[in-house]
């Protein structure tokens, strides 16, 4: 069977090119090694509908950011194909796929479907199955998961680490905590990583075939295990790479940053999300204030480049709390920052039990749902029994008139990442 999976592209971003689908690139691993042939077609790029081939089956992934896309990327299939068997999947999908069965696909992929899909694709293409909603199975132990990076024209990718062509891709999956923000925990659970050997030959393609010696790891938390990052770290080192990665600030030791450092990292990404013990409390965040100050200023003093990614308008959040975060974050040395506006996507608690948090409404178009656009543009997609999006307007120019005093809004550096500047 041909299969064609397509990637819906998120046209509000500077660059939506800037990193490959991982998840269609394990996918299409999967259907090849069943059996079947396997095309990505990946729209991203502004690359028009009429590069979708002819196939047998159809498969369109997104994510909530993207997902009105993949509506009109089903729409011209149907159009071209009537008869077309589409499937749909994505960290959205897995969300609410009953909602999306009622919107015109003829199935649903809820997880991880390397195991359960490939099996089932025949009698998919000839609507023989019995269930429209496919639930996936968590890859266990992950190395079971192939991965390559021909599946895709690796080198249409526009990231850089250190003004260097870079690769993305996952050393883990999952996350060891549990964020009311995040929806990685409902969509891959618990930490689950790749062993020492299987990155061993992942870095040896890049660098053997590709000539890429730098990567960006996607991991939620690179350093949740650290025996295996501190041996993961010394692979790259040894190889010569220059790298990037997500950390949490709660392992940002001094030794772990000057080892971050000395193997080669050269920019990370913390997700320090507010200054306000109440709001960091309410998020159930793993952090305090004191654990932040102490992680930024031990990455920084290691030389690393250090990208806070943080957010206004959770449930909760007042003029104080707000004025609080401002205070605090002026004083911490990150160099970056991204600004979101707090987004209930479909997956996380918020959106699941508005009532809990006082939310009244929430918006049905998904388009409303980009994180960041233009100049620091965010959206505003909700509204609270005690703030709307007229108030958050107000807290988000205050906190980036704040940030913009000291700091770089990553809306000036997107995907591109080097050492950090002496001052």
């Amino acid at each position: 069977m041909r299969v064609v999976l397509v990637r819906a592209p998120e046209d509000q971003l500077h660059d939506d090119r800037l990193d490959p689908p991982l998840g269609l690139m394990y996918l299409a691993c999967a259907l090849e090694d069943a059996g079947h042939e396997c095309v990505i077609v990946d729209l991203c790029g502004g690359r028009p509908f009429e590069e979708i081939p002819f196939g047998d089956l159809y498969g369109v992934s997104a994510f909530t950011t993207s997902y009105h896309v993949a509506l009109r990327i089903l729409a011209y299939l149907r159009a071209r194909e009537p008869e077309a068997v589409i499937v749909a999947g994505g960290p959205h999908v897995s969300a609410v796929h009953g909602k999306v069965l009622t919107e015109g696909f003829d199935y649903a992929v809820v997880g991880e479907a390397e195991v359960t899909l490939p099996p089932i694709v025949e009698s998919l293409a000839r609507r023989r199955h019995l269930s429209q909603v496919i639930y996936g199975t968590e890859v266990r132990p992950v190395d079971r998961a192939r991965f390559a990076f021909d599946v895709v024209d690796l080198m249409s990718y526009t990231r850089t680490v250190d003004d260097q062509r870079c690769a993305t891709f996952l050393s883990s999956r999952g996350c060891p905590y549990k964020c009311r923000f995040c929806w990685t925990p409902n969509n891959f659970g618990d930490s689950r990583f790749h062993s020492t050997g299987y990155m061993t030959e992942q870095l040896e393609v890049l660098q053997d075939r590709y000539g890429i010696s730098a990567v960006t790891f996607h991991d939620d938390s690179f350093l949740a295990d650290h025996t295996r990052a501190s041996e993961l770290m010394d692979l790259l080192s040894e190889k010569g790479f220059v790298w990037r990665a997500e950390c949490n600030l709660l392992h940002l030791k001094p030794e772990v940053c000057e080892r971050l450092a000395a193997t080669g990292c050269r920019h990370i990404l913390v997700g320090l999300e507010t200054g306000s013990p109440a709001m960091l409390r309410a998020m159930r965040k793993p952090q305090n204030q004191q654990v932040i100050a102490a992680g930024i200023r031990n990455a920084v003093a290691a030389g690393l480049t250090v990208r806070a990614s943080l957010q206004v308008g959770f449930p909760g959040e007042t003029w104080q709390t707000v004025r609080e975060s401002a205070e605090f974050l002026a004083d911490l040395p990150f160099q970056e920052y991204s600004l979101y506006n707090f987004t209930p996507f479909p997956g996380t608690d918020p959106y699941e039990h508005p009532e809990k948090y006082g939310i009244e409404w929430i918006s049905s178009d998904y388009a409303d749902f980009y994180l960041l656009k233009g100049h620091n543009e965010a959206n505003y997609s909700y509204r609270t029994r005690d703030f709307g999006p007229e108030q958050l307007r107000e807290w988000r120019a205050y906190l980036i008139e704040s940030l913009d005093a000291t700091h770089t809004p990553s809306v000036a550096v997107e995907g591109k990442w080097t050492v950090a500047s002496e001052k």
